[in-house]
């Protein structure tokens, strides 16, 4: 009988989780490790995970997929893109390759329960959100998934009561077959196209999370997602709409099934889209019959998450806001219709991916931003498009300028800005042409208020 020889693909959060895991519970000799990096293994922390590993199981650099001709399971990191490696897209296709993944062993070695939750946006506060109730209420709850903790190193200290609260990327979810027994579908919308290559197939990537909820589950969606996809009506588990499109929140109380539920104002969560995300948290807390006391507490004393419309405070006036992670026109539209306080400058751009900004156009002109840091190389296309726009309108071009980092970007944004207003970051394209990712871009901006602070000072 064949022997498995498993490829841990990958040595980010999950590849690492993934190797721990298969190191507790098949041999060393049995593992392979791949990583296009030639230095994945540089750091002690990997050294020494690898210290029992046989040096000729392990492939770096451009040479990585020569482990596909050693091995017959791949555990691939989410970010791993097979239509992007003809390689290994042939090996799993043409040869007796399994393709596996550390969503997958999670799967297929938990004991407890799963809520799981995903969403084009929005998808991080509820899954932190749902994961607070559920602990407040009582229960064994774990925080897993996309949200920065590795499904499998969860499983050590599980019960057959514990919840996992797992929040899923449309990677994680472009191949998963697993049963679960509650999910959160948040918003939809283009994202990630570079990796999906087509909208088609990150819609279907994202249903794979409905389609395997189990028939006496529950499904809380957002109601805007009949309008796109057909297949919720093909759902056999129980579908519950996560909000009233015209009713949710009414002069500043939020309503759930159609009763008063909390006041806005006592909740730190701004802007519709987070009252939205709460609904979803608050419909699947009330399923789980988690008294409305606890819920309520637990919104009041909810903080939001960093770089998600996070107030940085105000200094001689301006107030600058943090929205790093709006790297789409619909989360940056939704970023500025949340905002009281007028907008004078705002920044915009980064990779691009072929966005349709004309509607984020089209709401700069009507809030009359006079100001905007373009950041290549999307920047660059949405300042072409804008100058258009603004031929023959009645008002003036903003003024604007393109960097190529966040020096200098607050001295230009804030110079001579009036007080009550707004700078904010949310840059309605991803962050990958300049930053490593937007919480880079986040840290870099709130390093840049402070420079600028002292350089006052």
């Amino acid at each position: 009988m064949m022997i498995d020889k498993y490829i841990v693909m990958g040595l980010g959060v999950e590849g690492e989780a993934s190797l721990r895991f298969l190191l507790k519970n098949v041999l060393p000799s049995d593992i392979l490790i791949s990583d296009q990096n030639e230095k994945a293994l540089d750091s002690d922390k990997f050294k020494e995970l690898t210290n029992n590993i046989p040096r000729e199981n392990i492939f770096l650099g451009e040479n990585y997929l020569d482990a596909l001709n050693f091995g017959n399971i791949v555990v691939k990191s989410a970010g791993v893109c097979i239509n992007k490696l003809e390689k290994l897209k042939d090996f799993i296709e043409n040869q007796n390759v399994k393709l596996s993944s550390n969503t997958d062993l999670f799967f297929e070695n938990k004991k407890g329960k799963v809520i799981a939750i995903t969403g084009s946006k929005g998808k991080s506060t509820t899954t932190t959100l749902t994961y607070e109730i559920f602990k407040n209420a009582g229960f064994d709850a774990r925080l897993i998934g996309n949200i920065g903790n590795a499904a499998t190193n969860e499983l050590k200290t599980e019960t057959e009561n514990t919840i996992y609260i797992f929040e899923m990327s449309s990677y994680q979810l472009e191949n998963f077959s697993h049963e679960i027994d509650a999910g959160i579908f948040t918003s939809f919308f283009p994202e990630h196209l570079d990796y999906h290559l087509t909208l088609d197939n990150y819609l279907n990537a994202k249903l794979n999370l409905p389609r395997h909820i189990k028939k006496e589950g529950f499904l809380v969606y957002n109601p805007c997602l009949e309008d796109i996809c057909d297949d919720l009506k093909k759902l056999k588990c129980k579908k519950f709409k996560s909000f009233d499109r015209e009713n949710h929140v009414k002069k500043g109380i939020i309503y759930v099934n159609g009763e008063e539920f909390i006041n806005t104002s006592l909740l730190k969560l701004i802007g519709d889209h987070n009252f939205k995300n709460a609904l979803a948290a608050i419909k699947m807390a009330k399923l789980f019959n988690i008294k409305d006391e606890v819920i309520k507490k637990t919104l009041i004393n909810f903080t939001p998450l960093p770089h998600r419309l996070q107030n940085l405070g105000t200094i001689n006036g301006v107030t600058f806001i943090d929205d790093a992670i709006s790297t789409t026109p619909e989360s940056t539209i939704a970023g500025i219709d949340s905002l009281s306080i007028p907008i004078y400058s705002i920044i915009l751009g980064g990779l691009d991916r072929g966005y349709d900004f004309l509607d984020l156009i089209e709401k700069v002109y009507e809030k009359d931003i006079k100001r905007i840091a373009f950041l290549k190389d999307s920047g660059i296309r949405i300042r072409e498009d804008l100058i258009k726009f603004y031929e023959n309108k009645d008002k003036e071009i903003p003024e604007n300028k393109i960097f190529d980092s966040m020096n200098g970007i607050i001295e230009f944004l804030v110079k001579d800005a009036p007080k009550d207003t707004v700078c904010l970051l949310s840059c309605a394209s991803p962050s990958y042409s300049i930053f490593k990712n937007y919480i880079e871009k986040g840290t870099l901006f709130q390093e840049e208020i402070k420079k600028w602070v002292n350089g006052k000072n």
